[in-house]
């Protein structure tokens, strides 16, 4: 399928439409507060091309310091861990649940055929 699309007016129109991303992000080091935050460039530009094809709903869960020496690398491994299952636990991600209407049953299972 496309990703997206040209409008009439000549505009990009994103077609990835109502899906939720979730990026786990991994460094040598921890780009999240400043001075290092300012060379983060792996989280902008995943969320520039992601919104692009549509993907506005991105998570980004951060594995940090993964080379600055043993017990940091096991804190950003933890950090990251925790981060995404309090994503989880809180629900967020889930879609409104549809109404769907009854299944109909049109042929018998395929046990009671065999069996019959």
């Amino acid at each position: 399928g496309y990703l997206f699309r040209y409008t009439p007016d000549g505009q990009v129109e994103g077609l990835v439409k109502n899906k939720t991303m979730l990026l786990v992000i991994s460094s040598g080091s921890d780009y999240t507060t400043q001075p290092m935050a300012s060379f983060n460039f792996v989280e902008s530009y995943l969320r520039a091309i992601f919104g692009f094809v549509g993907l506005t709903d991105v998570h980004v869960f951060h594995a940090n310091g993964m080379d600055m020496g043993p017990e940091l690398k096991k804190t950003g491994q933890r950090s990251a861990i925790a981060e995404a299952r309090a994503f989880v636990e809180s629900g967020v991600w889930r879609p409104a649940r549809a109404v769907h209407a009854p299944v109909l049953e049109l042929a018998p299972p395929i046990a009671q055929v065999l069996v019959a």
